[in-house]
């Protein structure tokens, strides 16, 4: 049994690397038309893993997978984030949801005001490692902050922030 269970939401653009956390660093992975979804074990703590594709349609699964959500992966790289994950990154700052941005050097920082988050891991290349030093970085962010876990983020209606 495992000690801690965390719920994590992947944001990130078309073939931006969140598929790649689900692969590479998951030991059980699904993926439906709606949704992915991966979990593994770090030390004593269980990780799940929930990620949506970037398509109006599904926008609705964000109300769903982010009721007692503990963190956030926001992947920005030359795919870049839609305007809804922009917003959606920006609703996890006001709440003081923990989260880490990877971000590749080939990002335009300017557009998504980079600068302004606190927790940005910055790389040349997206690579497996660059992931599991953002999920330990979020992990112990996790662990620092206090905040309330039984609210839904996007209980501000999805469906209007377009």
């Amino acid at each position: 049994m495992y000690k801690n269970k965390k719920k994590i939401m992947i944001l990130g653009g078309f073939n931006s690397a969140r598929n790649t956390i689900l692969r590479n660093m998951c030991d059980k992975t699904i993926q439906t038309v709606a949704m992915e979804y991966g979990n593994t074990q770090i030390n004593d703590t269980q990780i799940h893993f929930f990620s949506v594709p970037p398509v109006d349609q599904f926008k609705f699964m964000y109300s769903i997978l982010s009721k007692d959500l503990d963190g956030a992966v926001i992947i920005i790289d030359k795919c870049g984030l839609d305007k809804f994950e922009l917003k959606l990154s920006e609703t996890f700052k006001e709440e003081n949801l923990p989260y880490i941005i990877i971000t590749d050097e080939k990002t335009n920082e300017l557009e998504y005001n980079i600068r302004d988050y606190e927790n940005v891991l910055f790389s040349h290349e997206i690579t497996e490692e660059d992931l599991s030093e953002g999920i330990d970085i979020l992990l112990k962010e996790i662990d620092s902050k206090k905040y309330e876990k039984n609210h839904t983020l996007c209980s501000i209606n999805c469906e209007t922030m377009n």
